[in-house]
């Protein structure tokens, strides 16, 4: 999966990937996984994400993460 390629952002909602939603879609209602999702789709919102080395893309991460 591509999230840079997506074109429906369902994370932005905090709603489940449309092609393995029934694997993990209770997960979304955690506030936990919310929290992680939502900085992941910061990245990619602001064109980050897929011009970034994978160091720099978890370093990133981790700043939005605190």
């Amino acid at each position: 999966m591509d999230c840079t390629k997506c074109t429906l952002k369902g994370c932005r909602k905090s709603n489940p990937c449309f092609d393995r939603s029934d694997e993990y879609s209770e997960d979304y209602s955690l506030q936990d996984t919310q929290l992680y999702t939502k900085a992941a789709s910061n990245l990619i919102d602001h064109g980050r994400a897929g011009t970034l080395t994978r160091l720099e893309e978890i370093v990133e991460y981790s700043k939005l993460r605190g």
